[in-house]
């Protein structure tokens, strides 16, 4: 039920509470006997106000109802009515006409909550709608029929018994415009909604195509500096195992033959290695042609931070034994939490952290943000290629925000 009502619309939920607060309100101020003077019936007349009171509590709670439950408001809509109409039916009317109200008079609040559960009922469907709107209009035309009276609030009643026929024509076409009226205003309510929703939908969906467009973009990239990596190393191998033959002093045949097959190996390798990143190279921005930095370099970055009046701390580490992948990515991860931190906290402190293992590299930045209130960190461009880079080697990284933003990315080795 809670996920039901979480789907209606607010205005929807405005509409029933208002409906629910006039009916109520009317009621209260409408002085109402539901029996007929001088006739006898199952109930005491001393009921009267009581049965007065409970119904009108009932059509009060109508369009309430109509938001989760339309045709239970609908039932407990007609429900007192046809009741008190066939408890009060006078001997010489036929009981059939019971149903278009012979009490001496009907309280208009019945037509004001029914009025208002139509409005409801237009956002779960047409045919709600239609089944309320009849409800509408079946004391309206009792009531243009001379069956019985409506009662007005503070006192007044109205009566068609002896108007002409052309005159009560009119009433219950006017009766029916006020309805119509009310039903087109739900309506345009209903589309504004799905209007905004459908709004809403497009741009989840344009955001949730552009964070895919990053991340591949962010892939590409990492398959190009992860290429160019991956080629060194077979590269040398390649070199290695054919330049064996004439460094090696006794080598057998069959040793030979194995580093023929080395190298042969390893130059297909790094042919189908030069067709992937021919495909990955076709975009608008031109490969850079610099060597990758590694992650001996993070040091440099730390010295153009400070150079540019940034307040950076750091313990100078050997990363020597990093390998070149891990140490390159995490060379981008220093680079982008340093940018970030210049951009979203200008001036405050900086504590970059890293530590070798393995092969492997831990790096944390963490620094303060004076404007951030705790909430969740949105992650861009440059945090998505962070995530990219590091999950693409199977390691992890965390980003958490408050007063302190920290960035905690586990790189492992190569193959690890």
């Amino acid at each position: 039920m809670t996920e039901r009502l979480r789907d209606i619309p607010r205005r929807f939920i405005a509409l029933a509470v208002i409906g629910a607060v006039a009916t109520w309100y009317l009621g209260q101020r409408t002085w109402w006997n539901p029996w007929l003077e001088g006739t006898e019936n199952s109930l005491s007349p001393g009921w009267a106000e009581l049965v007065g009171d409970v119904a009108t509590l009932v059509w009060a709670v109508v369009p309430l109802v109509a938001l989760l439950r339309p045709w239970l408001a609908l039932c407990a809509a007609l429900v007192p009515y046809l009741l008190l109409c066939v408890v009060s039916v006078q001997d010489e009317i036929p009981v059939i006409w019971a149903l278009l109200g012979s009490g001496r008079a009907v309280p208009i609040t019945l037509l004001v909550a029914v009025a208002f559960a139509a409005m409801v009922g237009v956002w779960h469907s047409k045919r709600v709608a239609a089944a309320f709107a009849v409800a509408y209009l079946v004391p309206v035309a009792g009531y243009c029929l001379g069956f019985h009276a409506f009662l007005l609030p503070f006192g007044d009643q109205v009566d068609s018994q002896y108007a002409t026929v052309g005159s009560n024509l009119v009433t219950f076409a006017a009766y029916g415009v006020v309805l119509g009226i009310a039903l087109g205003i739900a309506e345009l309510l209903r589309r504004g909604v799905l209007k905004d929703r459908r709004a809403e939908e497009l741009e989840t969906r344009s955001k949730e195509m552009e964070r895919e467009s990053i991340a591949s973009a962010e892939r590409a990239r990492l398959a190009r500096d992860l290429h160019d990596v991956v080629a060194h190393h077979v590269s040398l191998i390649a070199v290695r195992a054919e330049t064996a033959p004439y460094t090696v002093d006794d080598l057998s045949p069959a040793a030979a033959g194995v580093l023929e097959e080395i190298a042969s190996d390893s130059r297909t390798a790094l042919d189908e290695l030069r067709g992937v990143l021919g495909v990955l190279r076709r975009s608008d921005e031109a490969p850079a042609l610099s060597p990758l930095p590694q992650a001996d370099q993070i040091g440099d970055l730390i010295e153009q931070a400070r150079a540019a009046g940034g307040d950076v701390s750091w313990q100078p580490a050997d990363l020597s034994a990093v390998t070149p992948s891990a140490g390159h990515v995490a060379y981008r991860v220093v680079q982008e939490a340093l940018t970030n931190a210049r951009r979203h906290s200008p001036g405050a402190p900086i504590q970059v952290l890293t530590l070798p293992a393995n092969g492997g590299i831990v790096v944390q930045i963490v620094n303060r943000q004076e404007e951030n209130d705790g909430t969740e960190v949105v992650e861009g461009r440059g945090l998505v290629g962070m995530r990219e880079r590091v999950e693409a080697l199977g390691g992890v990284l965390t980003i958490t925000a408050g007063p302190e933003l920290v960035v905690h990315a586990e790189i492992p080795a190569e193959g690890r």
